[in-house]
């Protein structure tokens, strides 16, 4: 995984699904995962669909700050 939390939201998006140094195996195609914590702090309730703009912002933040580099990511953002 790669993650980002911003103010209340939490951001986390998978690699490729490889196993590689993983502990468990990642679905490949897997969808991002963004989560108020304040409002769920259990992680219950999928955001990216309600914010589509905020995913957006967010991929592209940890995408500046995490290159990828030689691994395929699943793409999330247009």
């Amino acid at each position: 995984y790669r993650w980002v939390i911003e103010g209340d939201m939490k951001l986390l998006l998978t690699y490729d699904g490889n196993q590689g140094r993983q502990k468990f195996k990642i679905p490949a195609g897997a969808p991002p995962q963004l989560y108020n914590l304040k409002a769920d702090p259990w992680e219950k309730k999928n955001l990216p669909a309600e914010k589509p703009d905020l995913l957006a912002k967010m991929v592209k933040y940890l995408d500046d700050w995490y290159p990828v580099g030689d691994r395929k990511t699943v793409k999330t953002v247009k």
